[in-house]
């Protein structure tokens, strides 16, 4: 529509014959979106009527201006922000779901979005920082510890990439909060493309740190994979956490900077080995974060039937017993972690 604003406002053209081409290209483009998606012929409406408002506001200016320049000016400003006009945000997953199915385009920042909570954010993220901050105990210098906790916060979006591909029809038949593969809003597709994307920019991250350090984030990611299809929904459920946190401390302790002068070559030196007190008290933490993580999802489990360690817990226990217990664990690994470290 800035042609019509263009030529209107410099002419100074009443209200009335101003908003006659416009509302006639509205009409047009109603007539040819009749048999589009719903979605689409809101967004369309919607950005109309901004369009029409924007007209009347610089109508009204323009008759009162001495200086019909500025008038242009202010009008390249705003017409791009009323071409791209708010997306209604009351948009259902049903809407969503039937946009999808006929092909309706998603906007990018949804996609992106949903990419984001698909990744499982805060858990990769903190996972990424107490990396960060036990390599830097450890006596790692930062720049290792920060390439450190790069790879392992891509090995952890990874994983949730792949946990919630594996989840994917459970979670659309609880209904799922927070599932934006579920709902719709990303296909299988676009998630397993993240997740090639994931894994090429954690590959040169992870041999960083070292050949011997990468294969051990890279069996980690195995045990992941493995946890998510065949251990996560019965009473082993802690294993695969149990594990992975066992296999960051000697990850961290092996550690480098670059491939070393033998690149394939590992290396495993006797004296950076960890103790067997801190594998046992990051074992712990693993286990007291999944205790914790599960508590929010402990009635969608039940539901479902699926009988976690948590679900067993909570059944005992009640769901503010697990939280005192996922505590306790937590702080005691936690301190036993930090005394091993200095």
């Amino acid at each position: 529509h800035l042609p019509h604003y263009l030529s209107v406002i410099c002419l100074s053209l009443p209200k009335s014959l101003l908003l006659a081409p416009f509302r006639h290209h509205v009409a047009v483009c109603g007539l040819m979106l009749q048999k589009a998606p719903s979605l689409v012929r809101q967004q369309y409406d919607r950005a109309a009527s901004v369009a029409e408002t924007t007209i009347l506001h610089l109508a009204g200016i323009a008759d009162a201006c001495p200086h019909p320049r500025l008038i242009i000016l202010l009008l390249l400003m705003v017409a791009p922000a009323a071409a791209g006009a708010p997306r209604p945000t009351n948009v259902t997953k049903a809407q969503i779901r039937r946009d999808v199915e006929h092909g309706v385009k998603q906007p990018t920042g949804r996609i992106l979005i949903a990419l984001l909570q698909t990744s499982h954010p805060k858990q990769a993220l903190g996972m990424g920082l107490g990396v960060v901050v036990f390599a830097l105990l450890h006596g790692r210098p930062v720049r290792e510890a920060l390439v450190a906790g790069l790879a392992v916060l891509l090995t952890q979006v990874a994983l949730g990439l792949i946990n919630d591909l594996a989840d994917q029809d459970r979670d659309a038949a609880t209904q799922a909060s927070n599932k934006p593969l579920a709902d719709g809003i990303l296909t299988p597709g676009t998630v397993n493309f993240a997740l090639f994307l994931v894994l090429m920019l954690s590959v040169p991250a992870s041999l960083q740190n070292g050949l011997a350090s990468a294969s051990l984030l890279a069996l980690s990611l195995v045990v992941g994979v493995i946890h998510n299809r065949a251990l996560k929904n019965g009473p082993l459920s802690f294993v695969g956490w149990c594990v992975t946190f066992a296999l960051l401390v000697p990850f961290i302790t092996f550690g480098m900077w670059g491939m070393g002068n033998e690149p394939l070559s590992f290396d495993f030196p006797a004296e950076q080995a960890p103790s067997l007190l801190a594998l046992l008290a990051a074992a712990t933490l693993g286990l007291a974060i999944h205790l914790a993580t599960a508590i929010p999802h402990l009635d969608q489990d039940k539901r479902s039937e699926i009988n976690t360690l948590p679900v067993l817990i909570a059944s005992r226990l009640g769901s503010r017993g697990l939280a005192f217990l996922a505590g306790t664990l937590a702080s005691v690994s936690t301190l036993v972690l930090i005394w091993v470290a200095l």
